[in-house]
């Protein structure tokens, strides 16, 4: 009887698990894994795993120009490098294997509400779409042949550290040809997305600088170009601030009905699955680089629901109250 039950159990173990090759390389994945993010030394490192598996770990490189991830599996063999290269409204992730050699690139198009990515596999190929939602919640890929989710990396919005990964259909990463070790590494990178957006804010801080000293030295009429440039970088720049400062003086108005109310675990849950929804009849198409008239849109499209006639309980209006403050503030 104990050996049967033992049998049942080590084959539903492998039924959740995917043997997951690219070229020399295999890797046991779950279809279900957690990335936990601690800190060792003054290091960012990302456990992965399950209860039942170790997938390995996800490095930031201490000291480098730019963020830089390296994955080591679970003997602590390095399996993959992930260095960023930014822009003014985007990055690329360029991930090679343990030789240097390109296993792919994640490129992301950044926006105020839903950035996108696309993943692309070292032949170039696009292998899967990902959008990250609203309140940077969730991260969700693709198939670029179905357009359905393949995979899904969530967490709560009061517990941002401890992450999990959901495969919901394993065997399309084999159809598109997804390498493990460049899937792996971008999840782990995109539970650290608050440190290399502020490398990258920084990054478009000293070109913008160094764009306005060489305009300084440049003739008459090349001056009178980079001041146009100038002039129109700092009206975007000027306009989010303002923008940001004016939907938190709107937020405010609803501070004080909310005072003492303390949101639960739950409430956050409901109300992200809520305006995520809600937000779905806010038309972006037509908006191009210009993060304050999406965050204007966005946000005074969910406001209303803190309203006394509002369907939301008290509570709920609390974690939505808390949610927008936070979103505004980063």
């Amino acid at each position: 009887m104990i050996q049967h039950f033992t049998a049942a159990l080590f084959c539903l173990f492998l039924t959740s698990q995917m043997l997951w090759s690219s070229g020399s390389t295999q890797l046991q994945v779950p279809n279900q894994f957690h990335i936990k993010h601690k800190e060792h030394n003054w290091v960012s490192v990302f456990e992965m795993g399950s209860k039942q598996y170790r997938l390995g770990m996800v490095k930031r490189k201490l000291i480098s120009l730019t963020p830089e991830y390296n994955f080591y599996d679970n003997n602590d063999r390095l399996q993959a490098t992930a260095k960023i290269r930014f822009f003014s409204f985007g990055a690329i992730f360029d991930v090679t294997d343990a030789d240097d050699e390109p296993l792919g690139i994640v490129e992301e198009k950044t926006s105020w509400g839903c950035p996108k990515f696309i993943l692309c596999s070292a032949s170039g190929e696009i292998v899967a779409h990902a959008t990250r939602n609203f309140w940077r919640t969730r991260y969700i890929l693709l198939s670029p042949l179905t357009n359905e989710p393949i995979a899904e990396l969530s967490c709560s919005f009061i517990g941002s550290s401890d992450w999990m990964v959901t495969l919901y259909v394993p065997e399309a990463f084999k159809d598109q040809r997804i390498d493990p070790r460049l899937f792996l590494i971008t999840m782990a990178l995109q539970t650290d997305l608050k440190t290399w957006e502020f490398a990258r804010d920084a990054y478009n801080k000293q070109e913008n600088a160094e764009k306005r000293s060489v305009g300084i030295t440049a003739t008459t009429a090349t001056i009178g170009k980079t001041s146009t440039k100038k002039s129109v970088q700092d009206h975007f720049s000027d306009k989010l601030k303002t923008t940001s400062k004016s939907l938190r003086n709107k937020l405010q108005n609803y501070r004080e009905k909310l005072v003492g109310i303390e949101p639960q675990e739950e409430d956050f849950k409901k109300v992200e699955a809520l305006t995520e929804h809600h937000l779905e009849s806010v038309n972006l198409d037509d908006i191009i680089d210009d993060r304050a008239t999406e965050m204007t849109l966005q946000c005074e499209a969910l406001l209303p629901l803190l309203e006394d006639e509002s369907d939301l309980e008290e509570e709920e209006q609390a974690a939505l109250y808390l949610m927008l403050d936070k979103y505004l503030r980063d």
